[in-house]
C-alpha cells in the first residue's frame, strides 16, 4: 500500500499557458483553470502510472522483502528513509537502482516502510508531449463542462493517448 506524503508545489503547466492555449484574455476563470490543471494532471499521472512533478511517497510492505522491489510512479529521484518495524534502517542495509527504479535489501525484512521521491522539480524537464496532453485534456474539460453532450465527438489524430504512450509504466 502506498500513500503520498508530500504533494508537488508546482504544476507541469501554468495558468498563463492554459489561458494562452484556450485563448482566454481575462482573469475571471483562473480558479476554474487551476482546478482543470489539477484534474488533467491527475488524469495523465493515473493513465501513465507516474508522478510528473516532485512527489514524496511512502510504501508499506508487510511481506518478506528478499528480492528487488520495484518503486512505481516514474523516475526514482531518491530514497529518503527506510523503516523496519518502526526502526530506521541504515542505508548500508540496502542497494538502490535508479535505472531500474528499485531497492534490494541485504536481508529479508517484513513490516517495512520505504519513503521515496519521484518526479521533477523543474517544469522545463517535463516532456513537451506530456504538457501538450495536459493542455488537450484541459481544452476538452473547458469546452465540455457537462458530462453529456448532443454532439457526436471524435478523438483527434495524435491525441492524448498517442502523446502519452511512451511515458506509460505498466
Amino acid at each position: 500500500m502506498y500513500k503520498i506524503t508530500k504533494r508537488p508545489l508546482i504544476s507541469p503547466v501554468s495558468v498563463s499557458k492554459v489561458e494562452q492555449h484556450l485563448r482566454i484574455s481575462d482573469e475571471s476563470e483562473r480558479d476554474h483553470l487551476e482546478s482543470l490543471i489539477q484534474a488533467a494532471t491527475d488524469y495523465v499521472e493515473q493513465y501513465c502510472n507516474i508522478k510528473i512533478m516532485t512527489t514524496h511517497i511512502a510504501i508499506e510492505l508487510n511481506t518478506k522483502a528478499n528480492q528487488p522491489i520495484q518503486l512505481l510512479f516514474g523516475d526514482l529521484k531518491s530514497i529518503e528513509s527506510v523503516y523496519v518495524d518502526d526502526v530506521l534502517l541504515d542505508n548500508s542495509e540496502y542497494r538502490v537502482s535508479y535505472i531500474k527504479n528499485s531497492i534490494v535489501f541485504n536481508n529479508s525484512y517484513s513490516n517495512t516502510v520505504i519513503n521515496f521521491v519521484v518526479g521533477t522539480d523543474d517544469v522545463n524537464e517535463v516532456p513537451p508531449a506530456i504538457k501538450q496532453a495536459i493542455l488537450l485534456i484541459i481544452g476538452t474539460f473547458y469546452e465540455h463542462r457537462e458530462q453529456q453532450t448532443e454532439l457526436n465527438l471524435k478523438e483527434i489524430p495524435f491525441g492524448v493517448e498517442n502523446l502519452l504512450a511512451k511515458f506509460r509504466y505498466m
